[in-house]
């Protein structure tokens, strides 16, 4: 460019410099015959809407006129780029002056007053620079030696904060002066430009900003980490200077001077209050006089596990889910390395929330997932713009209805209108309805993603429990997201016990699964963070090696300890200029603390008393706290400021996006280190006045903190308030399914209900009850059979009878689910005289069922019936007609299926769905009821006899065919012998029948087995003795048929059922209603449509026209899109089932397959969690072991 002319008007004479926003000139305009600057951007940098917007700002500058403020001459393009002219500003920048350290403190002042008065300026004018730095701030000695400051590259500077994170090659230093909204791309306004000068003062009296190191860790430090305060690096300042800046640099804008003018004015107090030899001193610091203090967290080594963690991170950007747990000792770096990982995903702009399991008895059900939940919240504030906005009309009941606390966020409250599914099965406290739970939150969190990238932190799991499980089921059910999800435990926390490492064991395997295990630092990683703690790279060997040796290479121990050293003069330099021991430190002798946590007792010790204090209350109320609980606690005396030098001296810290409400330690181990120092009377009080603080403040509202009051209150030794709230809080986490959690509130409740109890003594019975419910959730069935009849012994002295009766039954049901039939025997016949004295039919009914299965098992058929039939005569009254009256009548249901349709005869049935359409066709002589017990259906009552090799049938007389002829004996022989005929494979109901195998092969017209005694009864003869016989004709397959077109084959059979078939092909099936159903009243449609074969998007695009009323098994995506949408939200419905599927290889063709090495090979390698849910869709779990809990065997 030089010697060219620019625009046909400015001659390019030399090159003044460049930066990261291009290269300035010198030229020399011959029409004004002046001298110019002039800054060319290339096209690179520039596109139409940056052009816009810099032609506008620079439109709004040239109109400016103040004596600080650089003005724009002209603005124009050469050959793509842009460029702007400017007055060739005479003296030289800021960062000169700081680098031959010749300002003096007055001169810092006075700097900062003219500048802050330009911005006031130049924000009155509506332009905002957004690039102050050291750079961009000209000065010049004026003859009466004052500096003169200008400001440069007004209106050019919006482009540059915008491009330089990314840019490649941009120099870190640069971005030091970045605001915190700046860095994580929030809204900028003219607050901004008060934190940059605020940096740029704080540089000026220090020698360094606030923040520096990589990039990456720069970003992170200016939004999340508190700065030193200027004196404690040894800056010679008064304490009114110091807070004008620090008020500056505030992370919050709302927390900094909301105008320039106001900074202008601070200053000038701090000037005028200043003696004129203070205003006449140097402000640059030398090394030797500098005080080290700890950095804040330097990051050293760890480069083999954040590469893998980057790995996983691109991989989730693409589009599957992954899966990392790290692990390590406490203070080994966990969380240290999740905020490299953080900072990444935040440049990237994605979303990365976090959650935590904290101390078990403050904790509550899925804490780590409420917490993510409420801190997307957090983060998206108060926006309520469409493109902001996510639908959760279908997940907020369940939401509130688990986590109660979400009723706080508007947007969850307003939606949380329905009826929640978790009320309603919250005494169904069975493994398939848990899985609704964790599904409900997979759902949340896909839906909180919105289809983009989404970071989730969990740390802690070692103290996690039920959200063990939960994570297992939604890092399987994310599979096809773009999700990272991160989990941290401390290795020391657990065993091969533990349900943490048993789910981690599920997942080897998986390409989308790492764990990584965090060790110590090696000796010259440990050296390279002892030289950034310290402060420089001279460290005396024998420091090094002894802090080394003391520590192990723990990185929080070492900074611990460090901390101590420096505080209390440990570490001095010699006469080297290196850091070494002080002289009357001997770490030999035993000063070095053997702990971590004598380390932090050193430090705290050194604290002022009031400082120790407030650490001490804080540790009562947990890790995590609230300020303004704090205040309560202490009297609101001063509290403010003690929380900031505390956070100051990285004791404390700010809970992510909690605007400062919310602190948490820093470490757990300072908080149990402070804990453990209070006296045990201390201790009893200030849990108790937190208690009753936290029960004041929540009245009302109380589920949202009971495992909080329940902590205090037991801790603050309160029997009556422990036992209410621990009993509520049992109740609670049964209805979320979280076994473990019920079970401690329970034990802590039986723990107060000992002989110094002085309330209800039935009330042991009540929390030995919920015990059993806890044991018996999770699995542990002798545990809950001793708690259950504990509790009927209880409330059985104390005369509470009913409640008694509930317990027992609750252990019988307990002692049967473990197939100890002599106890359950013993239990059955104890509860039924019981409920009998009390009149609690309801219970009584229930345990005659049991009664029935366990004389059914014996073969006492008669008296399984006696009791059946008692119990029917306990059932309540259906009010049949109101419910027909509400139900409309006819009408035709479409029913949607992606299978095709095989053989209508029932003994051919195969697949689930064509069991569901003839079931509504064809009936059997015996049915099962919800407890598994057989209850007549055709017939009314059997007999067995012969020792069990015959078997005698009575049927109903009322029983009419669809067709109006009556089900006589005959009938249901001929029905038995055609499908015997026409089985491809005869099931155990009717091959047990003596002379079935010859008569498929013979053509005798009937079956020698089956004997006709009188119109409505028949003996069926078996081949050996099978007292359990009755039971297998519940099989569908036994269904009772007619075929009315005689032995045709291909003709429609027809049966006694509420439905008959009216049209069927491979593809299409209609049903009409049976108008004379023999059971009473007809179906309520007129017919059912089922058609078959139809891909997934048919089934889909026929529920949006409203052509398929009925469909299931939906692909994922149309699911969640359904899901969404309000018209079939309210229809949708889950029904978790059980089942075993078996992957066949054909092995009669084909080379490959007919290899045995091959199949078992590929057995060994096949994902079984993706196989099945491509198979059976998302919901399908697949079993953990052979045979899945509750299933038949699998005890």
């Amino acid at each position: 460019m030089i010697g060219q002319r620019l625009s046909n008007r400015y001659d390019i004479r030399t090159e003044l410099g460049r930066g990261g926003m291009g290269v300035v000139y010198r030229a020399h305009d011959p029409l004004l015959n002046r001298e110019v600057a002039i800054k060319l951007i290339p096209p690179t940098l520039l596109s139409p809407e940056t052009e816009q917007r810099f032609q506008r700002e620079a439109q709004l500058v040239a109109q400016m006129d103040h004596p600080a403020v650089v003005p724009i001459f002209d603005f124009g393009k050469h050959e793509g780029s842009l460029f702007f002219v400017m007055p060739v500003i005479q003296g030289t920048n800021l960062r000169w002056f700081q680098h031959e350290g010749v300002l003096t403190l007055g001169e810092v002042i006075d700097i900062g007053i003219q500048v802050a008065e330009a911005l006031e300026y130049s924000h009155s004018h509506g332009v905002i620079h957004r690039d102050i730095k050291p750079e961009n701030i000209m000065a010049m000695r004026e003859d009466g030696a004052r500096l003169r400051v200008r400001i440069m590259d007004f209106g050019l500077a919006r482009g540059a904060s915008e491009s330089r994170i990314t840019k490649t090659g941009t120099i870190a230093g640069t971005l030091s002066y970045m605001s915190p909204e700046q860095v994580a791309a929030g809204v900028v306004d003219h607050r901004s430009d008060i934190y940059s000068l605020g940096t740029v003062l704080y540089e000026c009296l220090t020698g360094e900003p606030p923040f520096s190191g990589e990039l990456q860790s720069i970003l992170y430090r200016i939004v999340h980490e508190i700065p030193q305060p200027p004196r404690a690096l040894g800056a010679d300042i008064n304490q009114d200077l110091e807070a004008a800046v620090i008020a500056c640099i505030a992370k919050d804008p709302a927390k900094r001077p909301q105008r320039a003018s106001e900074v202008a004015d601070s200053l000038r107090r701090c000037q005028t209050r200043l003696h004129q030899s203070d205003l006449g001193k140097s402000v640059i610091l030398t090394k030797t006089l500098m005080l080290p203090r700890v950095a804040l967290s330097p990051f050293i080594g760890r480069e083999k596990e954040q590469a893998e963690l980057q790995k996983r991170l691109n991989a989730a950007i693409g589009g599957e889910c992954q899966f990392v747990v790290v692990s390590g000792e406490p203070g080994v770096g966990k969380t240290r390395l999740l905020d490299e990982i953080e900072n990444l995903a935040k440049a990237r702009k994605l979303l990365v929330l976090h959650g935590r399991s904290i101390e078990q008895d403050g904790a509550f059900p899925y804490q780590g997932f409420c917490e993510a939940i409420q801190e997307y919240f957090r983060q998206k504030g108060t926006s309520s713009s469409p493109d902001n906005m996510i639908e959760l009309a279908d997940v907020a009941p369940d939401l509130v209805s688990l986590f109660p606390m979400l009723t706080e966020i508007s947007e969850i409250r307003v939606a949380a209108t329905g009826d929640s599914k978790l009320a309603q099965i919250g005494g169904q406290q069975g493994p398939e309805n848990r899985t609704q739970i964790f599904e409900l939150l997979a759902r949340t969190l896909t839906r909180l993603a919105a289809g983009k990238p989404l970071i989730l932190f969990l740390e802690d799991l070692h103290a996690a429990e039920i959200s063990i499980e939960a994570l297992q089921y939604i890092v399987r059910r994310l599979g096809p997201t773009p999700t990272l999800i991160v989990g941290t435990y401390r290795s020391s926390e657990v065993d091969r016990s533990h349900q943490l490492l048993r789910m981690l064991d599920s997942f080897r395997g998986d390409r989308r699964f790492s764990a990584i295990a965090l060790g110590a630092f090696s000796p010259a990683e440990h050296r390279l963070f002892l030289e950034t703690l310290i402060g420089g790279p001279k460290l005396a060997d024998s420091l090094v090696e002894k802090l080394f040796e003391g520590t192990e290479g723990n990185p929080f121990f070492t900074k611990e300890l460090v901390r101590s050293l420096l505080d209390s003069g440990g570490i001095s330099k010699d006469q080297t200029g290196a850091w070494s021991l002080g002289a009357a430190t001997d770490l030999s002798t035993g000063d070095l603390p053997a702990t971590i946590q004598q380390a932090v007792e050193k430090r705290i010790e050194r604290l002022p008393a009031e400082l120790r204090e407030i650490l001490s209350i804080a540790s009562i109320i947990g890790k995590a706290f609230d300020f303004r609980d704090l205040e309560a606690l202490t009297g609101g005396k001063d509290v403010e400021d003690a929380i900031d030098r505390l956070v100051e001296e990285g004791l404390l810290e700010e809970e992510r996006e909690s605007r400062g409400d919310r602190l948490i330690f820093s470490s757990g181990v300072v908080r149990d280190v402070l804990y453990g120092a209070i006296s045990r009377r201390k201790r009893r009080s200030l849990h108790r006045k937190y208690a009753e603080e936290v029960e004041k403040r929540h009245s009302g509202r109380l589920e949202r903190v009971y495992p909080q009051l329940v902590h205090h209150f037991s801790q603050g030794d309160v029997p009556d308030k422990t036992v209410e709230y621990g009993l509520r809080m049992a109740k609670t986490a049964l209805d979320a399914f979280s076994s473990e959690e019920a079970a401690r509130a329970a034990r802590t409740v039986l723990e107060f209900l000992d002989e110094e109890w002085e309330g209800d003594p039935a009330l042991e019975g009540e929390a030995q009850i919920l015990l059993a419910q806890a044991h018996r959730m999770a699995g542990d069935l002798d545990a809950a059979l001793i708690a259950a009849e504990a509790a009927g012994r209880i409330l059985e002295r104390e005369s509470h009878y009913s409640r008694a009766v509930t317990a027992l039954l609750l252990a019988a049901e307990t002692a049967w689910q473990a197939r100890k039939v002599e106890e359950t025997t013993r239990l059955v016949q104890h509860v039924m005289g019981a409920a009998r004295t009390a009149g609690d039919k309801d219970s009584l009914r229930h345990v005659l069922s049991l009664a029935a299965t366990l004389a059914n098992l014996r073969g006492e058929y008669e008296k399984a019936n006696d009791y059946l039939e008692e119990g029917a005569s306990l059932a309540p009254a259906t009010k049949e007609t109101e419910r027909q009256q509400e139900i409309p009548k006819g009408g035709k249901l479409v029913v949607a299926l992606a299978t095709p349709l095989g053989d209508i005869n029932p003994v051919n049935m195969e697949l689930v769905e064509e069991q569901e359409i003839l079931a509504n066709v064809f009936e059997t002589l015996l049915i099962t009821d919800l407890e598994g017990n057989l209850i007549p259906a055709l017939c009314e009552k059997w007999e067995v006899s012969d020792e069990g090799t015959s078997v005698f049938f009575t049927l109903r007389e009322n029983v009419r065919f669809q067709n109006d002829q009556i089900l006589t004996a005959q009938a249901v022989k001929h029905a038995f012998e055609r499908s015997i005929r026409v089985a491809r494979e005869l099931p155990p109901g009717l091959a047990a029948i003596r002379g079935a195998a010859e008569f498929t092969k013979s053509n005798d017209k009937e079956l020698a087995g089956i004997l006709v005694v009188s119109d409505y009864k028949l003996e069926i003869q078996l081949l050996d003795p099978l007292s359990i016989y009755p039971s297998l004709l519940t099989d569908y397959k036994t269904g009772i048929t007619l075929n009315v077109d005689g032995e045709k084959t291909d003709s429609i059979p027809i049966g006694t059922g509420p439905f008959r078939i009216a049209s069927y092909s491979a593809d299409r099936i209609v049903l009409e209603r049976n108008k004379a159903y023999w059971k009473g009243p007809a179906a309520f449609l007129d017919e059912v449509e089922f058609r078959a074969r139809l891909s997934a998007s048919d089934i889909a695009s026929g529920l949006r026209s409203g052509s398929i009323d009925l469909a299931r098994d939906l692909s994922p995506q149309d699911l969640e899109e359904f899901l969404r949408d309000p018209r079939f939200r309210g229809g949708f419905v889950e029904s978790p089932r059980k089942n075993t599927y078996f992957l066949i290889f054909n092995s009669t063709s084909g080379s490959v397959a007919q290899n045995p090495d091959f199949r078992l090979a590929l057995s060994g390698v096949v994902r079984t969690h993706d196989l099945v849910w491509q198979a059976l869709g998302r919901f399908a779990q697949p079993a953990v072991c052979l045979i899945p809990p509750g299933m038949l065997g699998f005890d």
